[in-house]
């Protein structure tokens, strides 16, 4: 298959992040990079539902960015999940970080209190 495609993009005031195909070490650093030049102040929504796999370096990228977030009060929610994806998270037993949809708050609801 092919490298994984990488895009931010803004969406109600959140960040959105989605990742295709194989997510491995290349994803990884194009990863690192958009989080570092994206705007600061934003939470950050997940959307990882059409990815084939997720190396364990991009989810390295996304607890670090994630733990950066969480620090300034700010939130991340997958909003687009994937079985395999969570199988992985929750053998690593980071799945507490990356709460499932239905647990995570919804980025598309602007005015909800949170």
């Amino acid at each position: 298959m092919q490298a994984a495609g990488v895009s931010l993009s803004e969406q109600g005031g959140w960040l959105t992040l989605r990742l295709e195909g194989q997510a491995g070490m290349e994803a990884a650093e194009l990863l690192q990079q958009r989080l570092q030049a994206a705007a600061p102040g934003q939470s950050l929504a997940i959307d990882w539902g059409p990815a084939e796999h997720v190396h364990g370096s991009v989810l390295q990228v996304l607890l670090a960015f994630r733990n950066s977030l969480v620090q300034r009060g700010l939130a991340v929610a997958v909003i687009r999940d994937n079985p395999s994806v969570r199988e992985y998270l929750r053998l690593s037993g980071l799945g507490q970080y990356f709460p499932a949809p239905a647990d995570a708050p919804e980025p598309s609801s602007r005015g909800s209190h949170g």
